[in-house]
């Protein structure tokens, strides 16, 4: 068993939303970015429904709707490789 096999993490989600929070607000002008996948902020079952494998997302694609409101989603090179 991996540890992404685990349910949500509720420590990894905080450390993540902390993560993004301070991302944007170091970039004001920025609507979105990509950066690694924190074990345990997303759960099996978020990912399943995917493509790919969990183990194939190590990204996150972070969207920030308006201050304090953003919406992350699972992110792997593998969606730009099959587009090509």
């Amino acid at each position: 068993m991996s540890a992404d096999d685990l349910p949500v993490c509720s420590a990894a989600v905080d450390r993540a939303s902390e993560y993004d929070r301070l991302w944007f607000e170091k970039h004001p002008g920025a609507a979105s970015y990509v950066r690694r996948r924190i074990v345990g902020e997303f759960s099996r079952m978020e990912i399943e429904d995917l493509r790919w494998p969990m183990d194939k997302y190590p990204l996150v694609e972070v969207t920030q709707i308006e201050p304090g409101l953003r919406a992350r989603r699972p992110f792997t090179h593998l969606e730009i490789l099959s587009m090509s």
